[in-house]
């Protein structure tokens, strides 16, 4: 059965991830932050995509499959991760997070994601490609709820915010968050449900 994922709630679920995480004194909250930290912070860019629209998607919907990456597939819970995806977190992460994942403008068009569903038998290279989507297959379904996903995507978000800090320090730029940004996006927070 297709889930719905509302967009507009996404949107300001993420902005008050980015609100909490942004602050100076965050600790990551979720039980699976050294391992979200390792999807994060590893080499394979898709798998980060895929890993913070099934956070935010579950943030939104608790009906929602994390493992799920189309709407038509087989799964209980299956979404349309790809527009979810590139509706929501791509322009959000452009805008607000100096595309610390990586700046892919449609990273579910990238062959990992045009499986239906995350799954240990999908075709990926060996070695590190592997083991994320190993982790990714163990650490998805273990996120049951909106509130254990929310934390996760927070935390997901804290990781992102200081990958575009390393990545602009390496590139000699700024590492200040932009306040008339953080004001706006506190403000969309501030009307979350």
């Amino acid at each position: 059965m297709q889930i719905q994922v509302d967009h507009l709630k996404a949107k300001q679920i993420l902005a008050q991830a980015f609100v909490d995480a942004s602050k100076l004194d965050y600790k990551t909250q979720s039980p699976f932050a050294s391992l979200l930290n390792q999807v994060i912070t590893g080499d394979h860019l898709t798998y980060r995509y895929v890993l913070v629209t099934a956070l935010l998607a579950k943030a939104v919907n608790q009906k929602v499959n994390p493992l799920a990456l189309q709407a038509g597939g087989a799964l209980d819970g299956s979404y349309d991760a790809r527009s979810l995806c590139h509706k929501v977190y791509v322009p959000f992460e452009r805008d607000f997070l100096d595309s610390g994942l990586g700046g892919s403008n449609e990273p579910f068009l990238n062959k990992p994601a045009r499986f239906t569903h995350i799954s240990s038998d999908n075709a990926v290279r060996g070695g590190n490609d592997r083991r994320t989507l190993e982790l990714l297959c163990e650490l998805l379904p273990k996120i049951t709820t909106c509130a254990e996903s929310k934390a996760a995507l927070t935390d997901v978000v804290f990781y992102t915010l200081k990958r575009g800090v390393e990545n602009r320090k390496m590139m000699g730029g700024a590492t200040a968050i932009n306040s008339s940004c953080k004001r706006r996006l506190k403000s969309a927070a501030g009307s979350c449900v």
